[in-house]
Parts: C-alpha cells; sequence; structure tokens
C-alpha cells in the first residue's frame, strides 16, 4: 500500500479538524511541503497528538493485513518551521519514521520515498534511490533550462540510482520501476534493456505495466526477467558483469 503520512492536502478531513497540527514558520505561517495536487502542507510531528494519530493510523493499516508499506514523500517531517518540541530536523525525522516502524512491526516492510537517505537508515527495509522513472527518456525542459535533475524520466532516474548503489550493504536499493511494454511508452527497447539491467544491478525488481497493455512476448519477457538470479559483479563505477554479459551504463549517462 501507498502511503504519505506526513503530510495532508487542505482539502483533506485531517486539516480541516486539526489546522494546528502542522508545521509552521517563524511567522507563523504553514510551511508548504510541496506543489502536487494543489499543495501540501507537512505535519508537526513532535506533536504528541499527531504521533498518536500517525500510530493509530499505521496499526490500522497493518490490522488491513498489508505488510508492504511504500510511504512517500517522507522528506516533509524535516523541513524547516518551528515544531511543538526544540529538536533538530533530523531528530524529528528519526523519531516519525521510528513510530512508523513500532507501529508496523519488524515483520513489515517498509520502502521508503522521497526520503533524507542518512537518517532513514536502520528503520526501513528499502529506499527509493532516485526519481520516478517515466515511459520516456529524457525530460530536457525541466532537467536543461530550469536546471532540474528531480523531474520524471528515464535518463535521471538511471543517473541518481548509479550513484547511490554505494548503500546496497545498508538497505535494500530501489531505482523505480521497469517497463516491458511498448504500448503508451516512448523508451525504444535499447532504453527499456537498460532500465532493466539497472534493477538487476541494484537488486530491486519492480514493474507496474497494466497486463493488458502486454503483448504475449512482453509478458514472457517480464516473466523471465522476474525469475532471473544472474551472477552479478561489478567490475568499475558504471560497468558490470551480469551472469558474464558485459554492461556499461557510461554509454547513457
Amino acid at each position: 500500500m501507498w502511503l504519505a503520512p506526513f503530510i495532508a492536502r487542505p482539502s483533506s478531513r485531517l486539516y480541516q479538524e486539526h489546522p494546528d497540527w502542522f508545521l509552521r514558520d517563524e511567522a507563523g505561517e504553514l510551511v508548504l511541503a510541496g506543489s502536487n495536487w494543489g499543495g501540501y502542507y507537512a505535519l508537526d510531528l513532535t506533536l504528541p497528538a499527531v504521533q498518536d494519530w500517525l500510530v493509530g493510523l499505521l496499526r490500522t493499516v497493518r490490522g488491513w493485513g498489508f505488510r508492504y508499506l511504500k510511504l512517500d514523500f517522507l522528506f516533509a517531517a524535516a523541513l524547516p518551521g518551528k515544531r511543538h518540541l526544540e529538536v533538530g530536523r533530523e531528530e524529528a525525522y528519526r523519531e516519525a519514521l521510528r513510530l512508523v516502524r513500532e507501529a508496523v512491526g519488524e515483520d513489515t516492510y517498509l520502502l521508503a520515498c522521497g526520503a533524507p537517505v542518512l537518517a532513514s537508515l536502520g528503520l526501513v527495509d528499502g529506499l527509493r534511490i532516485g526519481p520516478d522513472v517515466a515511459p520516456y527518456w529524457d525530460n530536457e525542459d525541466r532537467r536543461l533550462y530550469l536546471h532540474d535533475p528531480t523531474g520524471p524520466s528515464a535518463y535521471n532516474a538511471l543517473r541518481t540510482s548509479l550513484h547511490r548503489l554505494w548503500l546496497k550493504p545498508l538497505v535494500h536499493t530501489d531505482p523505480d520501476v521497469v517497463f516491458f511494454r511498448s504500448r503508451y511508452n516512448l523508451l525504444t527497447p535499447e532504453q527499456r534493456a537498460v532500465l532493466q539491467d539497472l534493477a538487476l544491478v541494484a537488486e530491486f525488481k519492480a514493474v507496474s505495466d497494466p497486463p493488458e497493455w502486454l503483448d504475449g512476448e512482453e509478458r514472457e519477457q517480464l516473466r523471465a526477467w522476474l525469475q532471473a538470479r544472474p551472477a552479478l559483479e561489478q567490475t568499475g563505477l558504471y560497468t558490470f558483469r551480469i551472469d558474464g554479459r558485459e554492461v556499461d551504463f557510461s554509454r547513457w549517462l
């Protein structure tokens, strides 16, 4: 299940009922955490009432039977602002994440997304290590003209994920989903294969292609990829050996 437990939109029931639960700046103004969906605000996770609500929410979700939780926009707990407790931003974030882990138990897989990297270690099972992938190669307008390399694209996901593979001994590294579908997809077969190889070297496989969008050959390719357990060897900064096959990602960077 996907959750964003550290934020809420102003139209949400949570915000409507508890506007005093949200992080504010020194001037008393709400701290805007992002512009998705018309904007959303960060909860003050040092407030006891918010902590009780958070623990209750996660225990409810666990009670529904979910044992794999993708928690997104977690950076909101570490944004600058005036908190109920005068603690550092990293401490506020890590305490909130500790409450999440305690609420769901060690038998629930936690995948942290949009999360401060080092402050998440030891409390989550997996960590998204790059921006969202997309069924197109580059987001040039945003990357080149706005100097923003965080936009969804296969290139941004590849570049950032490769440079965070050093985290593998510490946490499962998630480079985001790969694609096998050609339908509604601007990636070439070679570009799709690069993302598939990235997931293999990250040792984190995920796909979100609707099955009905896959033809028979694509389904078989997906099946073989999911079942594969290749031998991996890193031979250089951007070079790997996958079951004896030489893979060089540098040509794509």
